[in-house]
């Protein structure tokens, strides 16, 4: 799911529905480096003299108490950011399950304030790691005199540390595991591991003799398996004999990647490392202009990155949230993760629909007014872009593939409930939490009843059915035993119609309250439907 519009907006609206539902939240914000206006402006500050004064540096009349000022003034810089990040991930976390994570990536402008923003809105408690990602190839940039920099880091909260559960990753050949035999197709490779040990508690039945070739063996203490269980790994190719450095004879057994050592298969893992240093933006690069032709994002992550950060903290049909969305990475991730797991994960993607600016992003505008033949082209439709194209690379890539790669797209506008003292608030600033919008007009069904839904606690991708009653003329939608009437004209007979013909499809009848015909109450219409529902229990809500 992609939805274009301001990501404080959206998770506003997103609170009764998806409350609780979201396992891995993944982000990208904009650094506030000063040189990335891409997507949002990546500057965040207050005015000189607003700051000032909210340190004490300036009194009421204008007047600086403090001479020296010029370094303390950078802090609003910061002060602004953190601004625009405190409401969004207040409300982000209300979204996450009990057992979810969040990551979030970053650099270090801002590491250390976002550290400490996240320690107050998640808890130190649950402050999970802080991962190193080596995000660039070679000896790194330029982008300080003092030292060469080539990381970026990627802070991880949970909802609530004791509950989270991060998956080991696979242990790659390459890494141990780099001998073959003639079981490899069914076992993997294997690594040695000595057959005796010194460090184990000692038993007498562990100390027997190994013969081979006429020498005879003893261990450095005792055998790890018994005289019958080392019988058994000779007859089934478990055990290699073999001249150490020091041309005594050495008993191993053979770890193999994909058995057990009973011959059970098994899934090898590890912890997944801190540091990350596989991929880089070297390869983001090469991935956009595969899949656009053009360079036309130059500041996304690799698909990679997000994929791994995703696999080893969900399941099969967890929901993902990113609400920097740029280029649709994280989509992307999504996409190629459930087609190699054969996986039901769901992505839902927040994008300001911010112009391309022609100027800045040349590429960009270009292929947007080319191929998708947009004048007014925004960063929501390279995202929506990317979407598709990583859907069909994927198609052509992985034969057989039965996966659903379409995705639905809303875009946030006014709300049809919008009530005057809500509209003043629409004035205020946007950090200050309080305005509440929705995406639907009134005069599209569609778009009015998924409005509603929000309001009632459905999740936008449940399945909607529109039907017609009233001889065709008045449309209702069913979804998640509810039943929704939102246009105008509802009366008895249509209300009786209703319960009739779908009354064993709903538990629920919301209607919006100025949707009744102008000659009938709300006692009319309650009346009607107990009249109509006889031995069916249906309850009826007067949404506004």
């Amino acid at each position: 799911m992609f939805i274009e519009g301001d990501n404080l907006d959206v998770l506003r609206l997103l609170q009764k529905s998806y409350r609780s539902k979201v396992k891995v939240i993944y982000i990208d914000p904009p650094y506030n480096t000063g040189n990335d206006g891409f997507t949002y402006g990546d500057t965040f500050s207050e005015p000189e003299n607003q700051y000032l004064r909210a340190i004490g540096a300036l009194d009421e009349d204008g007047v600086r108490q403090v001479s020296e000022l010029q370094d303390g003034l950078k802090g609003r810089f910061h002060a602004g950011w953190l601004n625009m990040m405190y409401p969004r991930l207040k409300l982000a976390r209300e979204l996450l399950t009990d057992d979810g994570v969040i990551f979030i990536s970053i650099d270090d402008n801002e590491q250390a304030n976002l550290k400490l923003l996240c320690d107050e809105i998640f808890g130190e408690d649950n402050f999970v790691a802080q991962l190193i990602w080596e995000n660039k190839e070679g000896g790194g940039g330029g982008d300080s005199k003092h030292f060469r920099i080539k990381h970026e880091y990627v802070l991880v909260y949970a909802k609530t540390r004791a509950m989270l559960s991060i998956c080991g990753v696979e242990i790659e050949d390459q890494d141990r595991y780099k001998y073959s035999d003639a079981y490899e197709s069914r076992r993997g490779k294997y690594q040695l591991v000595k057959l005796d040990s010194a460090s184990i508690q000692q038993s007498e039945s562990l100390k027997y003799v190994i013969e081979h070739e006429g020498e005879q063996i003893r261990p450095n203490g005792c055998w790890r398996w018994s005289k019958a269980k080392y019988k058994w790994g000779i007859e089934n190719g478990f055990i290699v004999i073999k001249k150490g450095r020091n041309r005594k004879l050495s008993v191993y057994s053979k770890q193999y990647l994909k058995v057990d050592n009973e011959d059970k298969p098994i899934d090898r893992t590890k912890r997944p490392m801190g540091v990350i240093s596989k991929y880089s933006t070297t390869q983001s690069n090469r991935e956009i202009q595969d899949l656009f032709g053009k360079m036309v994002f130059k500041y996304s992550k690799p698909y990679q990155l997000i994929y791994d950060l995703i696999k080893i903290c969900t399941t099969k049909d967890d929901l993902i949230l990113d609400f920097f969305a740029g280029s649709a990475t994280t989509a992307h991730s999504v996409m190629m993760l459930n087609a190699q797991v054969n996986g039901q994960r769901r992505f839902l993607l927040v994008q300001l629909s911010e112009p391309v600016s022609k100027k800045r992003a040349g590429e960009a505008y270009a292929y947007c007014a080319e191929t998708l033949d947009t004048l007014e082209p925004r960063i929501s439709d390279i995202a929506k872009q990317r979407i598709r194209l990583a859907g069909e690379k994927i198609k052509r890539e992985i034969s057989m593939l039965k996966i659903d790669l379409g995705f639905r797209v809303f875009k946030v506008a006014g709300s049809i409930f919008l009530r005057d003292d809500e509209k003043k608030l629409m004035e205020t600033k946007q950090g200050e939490l309080l305005r509440y919008t929705t995406d639907l007009k009134r005069e599209d069904f569609d778009s009015l009843i998924y409005e509603v839904v929000l309001h009632t606690g459905v999740m936008l991708d449940e399945q909607l059915r529109r039907e017609e009653v009233g001889g065709g003329n008045y449309p209702i939608a069913l979804c998640t035993r509810r039943c929704y009437c939102v246009t105008e004209g509802l009366t008895q007979d249509i209300v009786q119609e209703i319960i009739d013909r779908h009354g064993d499809e709903f538990d629920t009848l919301f209607y919006l309250g100025d949707c009744l015909a102008p000659t009938v109450s709300y006692a009319e219409i309650e009346a009607a439907i107990k009249l109509a529902e006889g031995d069916k229990s249906v309850k009826a809500l007067n949404f506004y």
